[in-house]
């Protein structure tokens, strides 16, 4: 259940904190007092997205919390657990989800049990706990589509519907790529350009980053010949004639021998110094001679790396720019001519895929047609139970299943007829004009779903609009009912369902230091009694108004 809700700075709340109870709560209050505010920090919480226009005015930002209890269901722990456990979120070991939600200017952070988390998962979790019957749902619900997952929901048929869905899905991906194979096999006219192609590409023998190595290569060899003159003219230089560095150095090192004959101590650095020098100079003079070895002087190889590169810059003009583009493209030739060499092999494996698949979605899509044909008549009576219940004596509610086209939802056209009066021929949902009537029929509908659904919490906006008398305290009593077995919220601006309340909120707009704020407020005893009186009578309550409003709550 919904056992508390925290609300701060939202449009007109300044600051509310709120305990709820079990059973059947319903909220009253004047038209345009705020109730919409709280329903809408409910929704806020359960997921649905926030616009900066909801802080109020000169706050910097809106915080909003709820607390949800797991009660004894070990079927609700396991589904929450499995949510939180998929997010990363660790469960409550008292039992609790909290919920929470802080609107900035320029963002919304979201939290379960204090861990952030995505709108997603407040959605997917909230849905688990809440469902919430508003205004215009009732256009929903003469929704085909809707009526169908109505339908599903209350066969218990998830898994059936996912693997039609799932079916479906892998034979339109199957008969796409039919149609693609088709595009991408060639004709024999491209076959025979591409397989020139290849030809090309494979005659070439190319090599990974063979263009980088061979124009290093030619850039080399096509300058060996200024590279030896060079260094020739170094190794002279070094150890050439008479005049050379080498020859310079001995002649320096035998002067600084004779000095040292003189001042041993003195000279010795100097003598050391030029010692290494000088075999440094033979030794770079050695490796230059190597280097000048290893050039390549021959014109053919020369030949042979410019008919590689001019090979290299081909290639890469069709089918580059750069080598590995060529490479790439090789193996795309590759596929499409192998798939043109197999194209019936391979095609009609791609049929045989099709057809099985089809094979498969169409069992599928008659098991579900079977079972949704199983539990109609059931639905359709327990529907009209309920109806009847409300005030519809004598109707008769349907459930009409016919063919359609199969789709990712099976093949089966849903369509809820009504029949308001006895005697009278039955018409689809989406023809009833009467919004008072369609309210009940959503009602009805809400009330047989509660009873196998797993979700705690029904909240119902307004679901006694335009309807009064009678009818309303038929109403309340089934929302009493079902607030048995759920917590159930009701917004009413009626006095009958707001007197079948188990607790009873007044939500009105009060001005404090020259500022509209919007309370909630817990209603008991003669309080509780004077707000249905209002709803009764209007602001001026008289004693038989008053009267009248404690024989409702009496009874």
């Amino acid at each position: 259940m919904l056992s508390n809700l925290y609300i701060k700075n939202l449009a007109l709340v300044e600051e509310l904190n709120i305990e709820f109870s079990s059973g059947l709560n319903v909220v009253t209050g004047e038209t345009g007092a705020g109730k919409s505010i709280i329903l809408g920090a409910i929704k806020l919480l359960l997921g649905e997205r926030a616009d900066k226009s909801l802080i109020r005015t000169d706050a910097k930002a809106a915080e909003l919390s709820a607390i949800l209890e797991l009660g004894n269901s070990d079927d609700l722990k396991a589904l929450s657990e499995e949510i939180l456990n998929k997010a990363g979120i660790i469960p409550d070991e008292d039992g609790q989800i909290i919920l929470r939600r802080v609107i900035t200017p320029s963002s919304s952070k979201n939290f379960i049990n204090s861990t952030p988390t995505t709108l997603q998962t407040m959605k997917e979790l909230g849905s688990c706990f809440i469902d919430i019957y508003a205004p215009g749902e009732q256009q929903g619900l003469a929704d085909n589509s809707k009526q169908r997952t109505l339908l599903d929901r209350y066969a218990g048929l998830k898994k059936e519907t996912g693997k039609v869905k799932e079916s479906y899905q892998k034979l339109a991906q199957l008969l796409d790529e039919k149609d693609a194979f088709h595009n991408e096999v060639p004709d024999r006219g491209e076959l025979d350009i591409l397989r020139y192609q290849l030809n090309e590409i494979i005659d070439a023998n190319l090599q990974e980053n063979e263009d980088v190595t061979v124009q290093q290569e030619h850039k080399q060899c096509s300058g060996a010949r200024e590279l030896m003159d060079n260094s020739q003219a170094v190794i002279n230089l070094l150890n050439g004639d008479s005049n050379s560095i080498l020859n310079s150095l001995q002649l320096a090192f035998r002067q600084l021998q004779e000095m040292s004959s003189i001042d041993k101590e003195g000279t010795a650095g100097f003598t050391s110094r030029v010692e290494n020098l000088t075999e440094e100079i033979f030794e770079i003079s050695r490796d230059i001679d190597n280097y000048t070895s290893h050039l390549n002087l021959n014109p053919e190889h020369l030949d042979f790396l410019e008919e590689r590169l001019q090979i290299f810059q081909l290639l890469k003009r069709k089918f580059g720019p750069e080598l590995h583009d060529v490479f790439t493209y090789q193996h795309k030739l590759e596929d499409k001519i192998s798939k043109a060499d197999g194209f019936e092999d391979l095609f009609n494996e791609l049929l045989n895929k099709i057809n099985k698949t089809q094979e498969s979605f169409d069992k599928s899509c008659n098991s579900l047609s079977h079972n949704r044909k199983k539990v109609t008549k059931g639905l359709s009576k327990n529907i009209s139970e309920q109806l009847n219940d409300l005030g519809f004596n004598g109707s008769q509610f349907s459930v009409e299943m016919s063919p359609l086209k199969a789709g990712p939802s099976g093949h089966d056209h849903i369509e809820f007829c009504f029949a308001p009066n006895s005697g009278e021929g039955s018409k689809p949902i989406k023809d009833i004009g009467s919004s008072g009537e369609i309210s009940r029929v959503m009602l009805a509908v809400k009330t047989v779903l509660a009873k196998i659904d797993k979700v705690p919490v029904l909240i119902f906006d307004e679901i006694d609009a335009n309807i009064g008398g009678v009818v309303a305290t038929q109403v309340s009593k089934k929302l009493i009912e079902l607030g048995k077995h759920h917590q159930i919220f009701c917004i009413t601006h009626m006095p009958q369902v707001a007197a079948g309340g188990k607790t009873h909120y007044r939500v009105e707009k009060n001005v404090k230091n020259g500022r509209t704020t919007t309370e909630m407020i817990l209603l008991e005893n003669e309080d509780r009694v004077d707000e249905i009186s209002r709803m009764l009578g209007g602001t001026e309550i008289s004693t038989v108004v008053k009267t009248h409003a404690q024989e409702l709550l009496r009874h």
